[in-house]
């Protein structure tokens, strides 16, 4: 942590992302979102997290049924493959507790 500027300083050597899919979904919990956008500003001791809101999304609480559900990105930023598999578990977990039908597809960039 820089102590002038309050940002978390990360010596970034592996870069992945985390692909969110709800094709196992009939409908989005009320909360999703925001609790994707939570994790897509995730700083931990392992490393960071990045994400972007889509230009679409479903209303929550509503029939997604043949509705084709953009997935989701949360880009990971760490500085070594342990600290990597450590987040890449903490949001596995953070997932499953939004709703445990929810998809993880997990991509290394490094």
């Amino acid at each position: 942590m820089d102590s002038n500027t309050e940002e978390m300083i990360v010596s970034v050597k592996y870069v992945g992302a985390v692909d969110i899919k709800f094709d196992q979904i009939e409908s989005i919990k009320e909360g999703t979102y925001e609790k994707i956008d939570e994790l897509k500003r995730l700083k931990s001791e392992y490393g960071m997290c990045k994400g972007y809101k889509p230009s679409f999304r479903p209303v929550e609480q509503t029939s997604i049924e043949n509705n084709n559900v953009k997935k989701e990105t949360i880009y990971v930023f760490c500085n070594s493959k342990e600290n990597l598999e450590q987040l890449k578990e903490l949001l596995t977990n953070k997932v499953k507790e939004i709703d445990s039908k929810l998809e993880l597809d997990f991509r290394l960039f490094t």
